[in-house]
């Protein structure tokens, strides 16, 4: 039976994309920077910055420098915080919902600037969790199993009884392999079939 459900934040609970950051770049530094984007997604200062291993300014600079350009601090967290779109439609009423069975927790990678931003602009959606586990403050990310295994120790669960949402494929392979049930998020439908196919009761 599932006591304990596990949400990421970023397309599960909110939508995001890189491709504002980029826009809002190009506009300022000129066109030629879009062809730069995939480098921001598979790098390894990304994955420093969200365990706090190196500060803003070391990553303002290493993404200047992917760029090729001049990056000033402002333009760097404007552009950086430009990512973050509306809350997932039904979302709010669903863990409304939820919590008033299960425990519900939060588990993302994240940094220290988009904390600070986020924690303002969706600051009633995150009051639904009864604990939000972040990256940057644990200084381990997704998809290491100790994190994982960290929020599990925590809430003094099993892994067989928490139920892991998450639209990466990697972080859902590796809660799995810990023997955590998991769901692939995709869309709104996935999270409520995960739900059901969970046996999770949720009234939608």
């Amino acid at each position: 039976m599932i006591e304990l459900l596990i949400f990421d934040l970023g397309n599960v609970v909110y939508k995001f994309s890189y491709d504002n950051a980029i826009a809002y770049w190009s506009m300022k530094y000129g066109e030629n920077i879009r062809n730069n984007r995939a480098q921001l997604l598979a790098d390894k200062y990304f994955e420093l910055f969200e365990i706090n291993a190196i500060d803003v300014n070391d990553y303002k600079d290493h993404i200047g420098s992917l760029l090729n350009i001049d990056l000033s601090l402002d333009d760097f967290i404007f552009g950086w915080n430009s990512i973050f779109m509306n809350e997932i439609e039904g979302i709010r009423n669903l863990l409304v919902n939820l919590r008033n069975k299960y425990k519900i927790v939060a588990l993302s990678n994240t940094n220290d600037i988009h904390w600070e931003f986020i924690t303002n602009k969706y600051a009633q959606l995150f009051m639904l969790f009864d604990d939000i586990y972040l990256s940057n403050k644990l200084k381990m990310r997704k998809p290491n199993k100790s994190i994982f295994e960290y929020v599990l120790a925590q809430n003094k669960i099993d892994a067989s009884k928490a139920l892991f949402f998450d639209d990466i494929l990697e972080n859902i392979k590796c809660a799995s392999e810990i023997g955590m049930k998991v769901v692939l998020v995709t869309d709104m439908k996935s999270i409520i079939d995960g739900l059901h196919r969970n046996n999770v009761e949720v009234i939608i």
